[in-house]
């Protein structure tokens, strides 16, 4: 019973607490702050990089009400993290001098293969910091679906690129069977040229007797 009214009273002093935060307020002046470290001037953030900032802190402001966070809390359990994440993935694409001049660090690539095929358009991936990234943004206390799209559509991208690759752009080793299907030989093309040597084989074994 003691242990149930503690628990309440908690509560309520916490609620009080969260209804005194300005959490908006606080996200807002700690948005500024990492664009205007990151771009030098908020007015020339990025499009992309600002939208999920937007979008992530929106909702960090939604989950500290419900949580009654203080403002230390605030920063330290959602702020931060959002920040730490959104860098790391935008940073798995591309540069700091990159990430000032172009207006999406990620966008959908329709036809992966056929950029692998003709070796143009290819986008780099740091393949090891997305992964990081991915497991940042798992470990955040929000979520949003356009980021949760814009990092599974990435992730997919990166594992297809690689594979892709790997079967179309596999060097040639003598005597070394390729790993790609792409570059074996069809198994009936195989078992026809095989049947042939056999000809041959054995018509030069006669002429020879």
């Amino acid at each position: 019973m003691g242990a149930d009214l503690a628990n309440m009273a908690m509560k309520v002093v916490r609620t009080e607490v969260s209804d005194e935060i300005d959490y908006r307020r606080i996200a807002q002046e700690f948005r500024s702050d990492v664009l205007r470290r990151q771009f030098g001037n908020e007015t020339k953030a990025r499009i992309q990089y600002r939208r999920v900032i937007d979008d992530l802190f929106d909702q960090g402001v939604k989950y500290a009400h419900a949580q009654s966070l203080n403002e230390e809390e605030f920063l330290y359990q959602v702020l931060q993290p959002i920040r730490n994440f959104i860098y790391q993935f935008a940073s798995s694409f591309l540069s700091d001098e990159e990430l000032a001049t172009r207006p999406n660090f990620w966008t959908h690539r329709a036809n992966p293969i056929n950029d692998v095929v003709s070796k143009t358009n290819l986008p780099k991936i740091d393949r090891d910091s997305l992964q990081e990234s991915a497991q940042l943004y798992l470990d955040l206390p929000v979520r949003h679906q356009r980021v949760d799209r814009c990092i599974i559509d990435a992730l997919v991208a990166a594992e297809v690129f690689a594979f892709a690759d790997e079967m179309i752009n596999e060097p040639k080793i003598p005597l070394i069977p390729s790993r790609s299907p792409l570059r074996r030989s069809h198994p009936l093309w195989a078992f026809i040229k095989g049947q042939l040597g056999n000809v041959i084989g054995m018509t030069v074994v006669k002429e020879y007797r």
